[in-house]
């Protein structure tokens, strides 16, 4: 719960979000997620702070649902972003291996903050959901 300005506490929209989306996407268990092993957080963690100046992190890895992002198709336009995706397409489905997505929630929804080419690509597998940390952020 955050503080106003009078150091009266008050339930703000950001607790509310961070409420709402610790029951509406469920932590994944262990170190697997629909067959796959899922890698340690990389360096892309790092774009959080840099993006953000106020936020909560959601505990676990999230499964998150396609639904709520939009189709897949109309997250690139440059011609090497899907060469990208299509490349780590492969790779997934070979390795059987990935790394969770980083998604921020702000005040107008859910979004990728890192992983646009894992989205595209677990998209291509098939799969309706992906892999995430999520993280709430505070306007």
């Amino acid at each position: 719960m955050r503080l106003s300005s009078d150091f009266t506490s008050v339930e703000t929209e950001s607790d509310n979000r961070l409420e709402e989306a610790d029951h509406k996407y469920p932590r994944i268990s262990g170190n697997t997620w629909q067959g796959m092993q899922l890698l340690p957080l990389g360096s892309s963690v790092n774009s959080i702070s840099s993006s953000m100046d106020d936020w909560d992190e959601l505990s676990g890895i999230r499964d998150m649902p396609y639904s709520d992002f939009g189709n897949p198709s109309k997250h690139f336009y440059a011609v090497n972003d899907w060469k990208r995706s299509e490349v780590l397409t492969e790779r997934i489905k070979h390795n059987q291996k990935i790394e969770p997505l980083i998604v921020g929630i702000d005040s107008k929804g859910p979004y990728i903050l890192e992983g646009q080419h894992r989205f595209v690509a677990l998209s291509k597998l098939g799969h309706k959901s992906f892999p995430a940390l999520v993280v709430i952020e505070y306007d």
